[in-house]
């Protein structure tokens, strides 16, 4: 399950700037490339933050229905997300 690994690395890059509810993650078993109904919550909720605006709207979420163990981002790599200092 390397997928859900890489995003779960972006959520540490997406935390450590100050972001972590900009990114979010939904993996569903199935074929590739198809669309599932457990992308429609996720998918509204960043359109409602992102392109409306409305910070109420709940984003960052990450999840997948996939069996077995769940994967970590540590798991993926051999380094720490550093805290940056400064402003962006």
């Amino acid at each position: 399950m390397v997928l859900p690994g890489t995003g779960l690395v972006g959520q540490l890059v997406f935390k450590a700037l100050g972001y972590g509810d900009n990114i979010t993650y939904r993996g569903a078993s199935g074929s590739h490339c198809s669309w599932r109904d457990q992308y429609n919550t996720p998918l509204k909720a960043n359109l409602v933050r992102f392109l409306r605006g409305s910070t109420s709207a709940k984003t960052g979420t990450f999840g997948t229905d996939l069996g077995g163990t769940k994967p970590t981002a540590e798991s993926a790599i051999e380094w720490a997300a550093p805290t940056p200092s400064g402003e962006l």
